[in-house]
């Protein structure tokens, strides 16, 4: 949306299904029991039902970063995408997942903007190999019967 006209999606990865925590689907339910949609069927208008204008969003995200004790100067979507994107790494997930919920066009735009926060570990992965070959010589000796 820019202004108040909805406006095509910036490229093809930025429409996509992202799945949502029961709890976030619960104030979305509840948000659209109390709130009836907007034109075009947008979720959060002003009382003429027009999309809301990026100003008065401001204002009203201001006030809920404060009521929530969140540090002041919260940026509203660099700050909330920046969370979601740190809880999806750190709950372990593919980094192709991640890009794809995100909608980044490429796995290197993800890895260039998050890459710092996946897990640094050298040793992860060691041994591997040797798992990998015990369960190779296990199978094949289970097949030659010895």
């Amino acid at each position: 949306m820019q202004a108040t006209k909805l406006v095509p999606l910036k490229t093809r990865a930025s429409r996509r299904t992202v799945p949502a925590d029961d709890s976030v689907l619960e104030q979305i339910t509840a948000h659209m029991q109390h709130y009836a949609p907007g034109v075009n069927e947008v979720l959060v208008a002003n009382r003429s039902g027009r999309p809301v204008q990026r100003s008065t969003f401001g204002t009203c995200w201001r006030a809920a970063v404060a009521a929530a004790d969140l540090p002041k100067g919260t940026r509203l979507l660099s700050d909330l995408r920046h969370f979601y994107a740190s809880s999806l790494i750190r709950a372990n997930l593919n980094p192709k997942v991640i890009q794809a919920r995100l909608g980044h066009a490429t796995i290197a735009e993800t890895m260039d903007t998050y890459g710092h926060l996946f897990p640094d570990d050298e040793d992860l992965g060691r041994g591997a190999v040797e798992v990998m070959i015990a369960a190779a010589l296990a199978e094949q000796h289970r097949n030659s019967g010895t």
